[in-house]
């Protein structure tokens, strides 16, 4: 009998763990412009052009290279309304359980620099959010 109420108790220790079993990345949520914070677009995700149509996206955890373009509108970057920079990388050490959220950070003195390299803004984590994460299958597989 003791055995038994043992291992159920070590069954329940590790249903948390089974529930955080993968993370998120996201840029459903607007950042703050007030930090220098902007929206972006995701162009790819450990090599997956196919992010276009979502905003959040369940991840094993690890590492994961999320490339992106910015969003910023702020009228001290001026450039031409069709402009678009070559994305810029961020690699993100997911942990299991945890979203974060991506924007671009304006370089306010680096603002006149807009040339393909782009070196006015830089890909961020702006936030980290524990929250619970529940992965059938993942939302993103690299392309072969």
């Amino acid at each position: 009998m003791k055995i038994r109420w043992m291992a159920l108790c070590l069954l329940a220790a590790s249903l948390p763990l089974q529930a955080a079993e993968c993370g998120r990345i996201s840029i459903f949520h607007t950042p703050p412009e007030s930090r220098d914070l902007y929206p972006v677009a995701l162009f790819r995700i450990d090599g997956n052009s196919k992010v276009h149509t979502r905003e959040i996206f369940r991840v094993s955890p690890g590492k994961h290279v999320v490339e992106m373009h910015e969003l910023i509108t702020d009228p001290m970057l001026r450039r031409k309304p069709s402009y678009r920079q070559r994305a810029k990388a961020l690699s993100i050490d997911v942990e299991p359980g945890y979203t974060y959220k991506l924007a671009a950070r304006f370089i306010r003195k680096h603002r006149l620099d807009v040339g393909p390299e782009g070196n006015y803004w830089e890909p961020v984590v702006w936030k980290v959010q524990a929250q619970a994460c529940d992965m059938k299958r993942p939302d993103i597989a690299p392309e072969p």
